[in-house]
């Protein structure tokens, strides 16, 4: 309101002013006429004035100013950022498994283990002595084989046969071992058989087959440890056999020293 009135205020003075100052410049004062010598009776205290209407002047109106409208300029609203809450401890295992991931641990320098020398082993002569003969033994045995291979070759297929069921064992025997198997064996099997009689029971039940039988036979003619190897199947038979050996051992060739007898007993009805 204050501002209301001393602007009022303003606009009264200022008129005021503009209307003085326009009343002066129209208003014209005549001057007093110069007395004349002659004696004119002049009525005193009348001067000449000029009448002069008034005219109100018509106030100045101040050009009003144009005020541009204000244009409201549309503030684009930024997009409020909502902030994610991550949790802390597990940015502290992410950023663990980051620095895992991108941290590379220079190579741990490897200790260099000081090299010493091996000790030379001391060579004993005398394994080396014992290796030799080893080997020449082999070497021996191996000859011997070969030509214990080459006789068994010669001999006739029963005897074979019988010898087969010694296996590796046959190569370990002394040479009058060897040489009695060689030659007797197909005579014991040969005996066996003729001492053989076929059990009444096995012909009726027509019961055949092969069994095989072990012993050990002293040079005194005694045998000991007779059992069955290999059944035939048939307890009569089997049991047979070992009664035909207890009776046939008594005419088998006599060996030089105790000798392991192996020999097959076959039962057929032919």
């Amino acid at each position: 309101m204050s501002k209301i009135l001393v602007l009022s205020l303003f606009i009264s003075v200022t008129l005021h002013l503009l209307t003085f100052s326009y009343f002066n410049s129209n208003v014209k004062i005549t001057k007093k006429p110069k007395q004349s010598t002659t004696n004119k009776i002049v009525p005193v205290g009348y001067q000449q004035i000029k009448y002069v209407k008034l005219v109100k002047p018509k106030p100045k109106v101040k050009p009003k100013k144009i005020q541009k409208p204000i244009e409201k300029k549309e503030l684009k609203k930024k997009p409020k950022i909502k902030k994610k809450i991550q949790n802390p401890i597990l940015k502290k295992k992410e950023v663990l498994k980051e620095t895992k991931k991108y941290i590379k641990v220079p190579p741990k320098a490897k200790k260099l283990n000081k090299v010493l020398p091996k000790a030379v082993p001391k060579v004993n002569t005398k394994n080396i002595f014992e290796q030799h003969r080893q080997l020449v033994k082999e070497k021996q045995k191996l000859k011997e084989k070969i030509k214990d291979l080459k006789e068994i070759e010669k001999l006739d297929k029963q005897t074979q046969s019988y010898l087969k069921l010694y296996g590796q064992e046959y190569f370990t025997y002394s040479k009058e071992t060897k040489k009695y198997l060689n030659n007797n064996l197909n005579n014991i099997g040969r005996i066996t058989q003729m001492y053989l009689r076929y059990p009444r029971i096995s012909i009726k039940t027509k019961q055949q087959g092969m069994n095989i039988v072990q012993f050990f036979l002293y040079p005194n003619g005694d045998i000991k440890d007779l059992k069955i190897m290999n059944g035939s199947g048939y307890e009569t038979l089997d049991k047979n056999t070992i009664k035909t050996i207890k009776l046939a051992y008594k005419d088998y060739p006599r060996p030089q020293e105790k000798t392991k007898v192996k020999i097959y007993v076959y039962y057929s009805l032919r």
